[in-house]
């Protein structure tokens, strides 16, 4: 008994982690697969919501992850897509990668990614400067 209660701990503890800012091999997703991550970002940073109406966007922060989140609003034209920006440190110095996910229009989450990808260049000049 004390062995499972051992082993059932040490699953717990090492089933908080942090959260993976890439869950997916594809930008291509299912509609379902954007709501379970969505749940999950919800539950672990609802703190750091913040909403951006006139955008349509909601956005969270994860500190230990270093990554911003931009989730699509149900009246914008990618939803439901999301950006995450996350920064990278390694001997070059600091960059930013852009990685996006999309269930909806491809076309307009294209110009969704674009516009994060155009951010974080421009982020990423001002830090490198």
């Amino acid at each position: 008994m004390r062995t499972i209660s051992a082993l059932l701990f040490i699953f717990v503890s090492f089933s908080v982690y942090a959260l993976e800012v890439s869950p997916y091999r594809h930008a291509k997703i299912t509609s379902g697969q954007w709501k379970q991550y969505h749940d999950l970002v919800v539950e672990e940073l609802a703190a750091s919501r913040r909403s951006y109406e006139q955008h349509h966007l909601e956005v969270f922060s994860d500190d230990e992850t270093r990554a911003s989140i931009a989730f699509t609003m149900p009246n914008h034209e990618a939803h439901p897509a999301w950006v995450t920006r996350h920064v990278v440190m390694d001997k070059k110095g600091i960059s930013i990668q852009v990685i996006g996910y999309f269930a909806g229009d491809e076309k307009a989450f294209k110009v969704l990614f674009g516009q994060y990808q155009q951010m974080a260049n421009q982020t990423q000049q001002r830090v490198n400067k």
